[in-house]
């Protein structure tokens, strides 16, 4: 499926229905395999969602369906819905959230980290529900670690909320 930057829109509807349509076109091979344990859609550094990949979104045009979705998250939990608050932090000058939308932000550290994770959390959700719908005998096996290549320790956290089971390569 079409990537945004390192990964696909998971907010963006028309590519969820192609995510899931090429999902069940792989795992409807395997479904009932006696011989598979289960699946990984992706593995290592290729899918941690680092910071980089959420500034490149923010920079987007303002249709965008993730950048809207960071943008409302953030306006949501960290600046109470307040425009202006969010303007500030963030080195804009909207004074609506169609404005926030269209500007190229400078967001803070603090709010890039946690829309990371929100990004990264839908992300990995998408995948394992929409694994586990499609093959419920499988196990959903995450996307496989390295340490220090992720981003932070929390991308552990992320992942593990996210499948049946959680693995590391550790290549020292």
């Amino acid at each position: 499926v079409p990537r945004l930057v390192r990964h696909p829109d998971i907010f963006n509807t028309t590519i969820q229905t192609q995510l899931r349509n090429v999902l069940a076109t792989q795992l409807a091979a395997f479904a009932w395999e006696p011989m598979i344990v289960g699946y990984t859609v992706g593995s290592e550094w290729d899918e941690i969602v680092t910071p980089e990949e959420i500034v490149s979104i923010l920079a987007m045009g303002a249709s965008v369906p993730a950048k809207k979705a960071l943008v409302d998250h953030a306006l949501a939990t960290l600046y109470s819905g307040s425009v202006t608050a969010m303007a500030t932090a963030w080195k804009v000058s909207a004074t609506t959230v169609a404005g926030l939308y269209a500007s190229i932000p400078t967001v803070p550290s603090a709010d890039l980290e946690v829309l990371r994770r929100y990004y990264a959390d839908r992300y990995y959700a998408f995948l394992y529900e929409t694994c586990k719908e499609l093959d419920s005998v499988h196990l959903y096996m995450g996307n496989w670690l390295v340490p220090g290549w992720w981003v932070n320790e929390e991308d552990w956290r992320l992942v593990s909320r996210h499948c049946d089971v959680m693995g590391i390569d550790n290549y020292s």
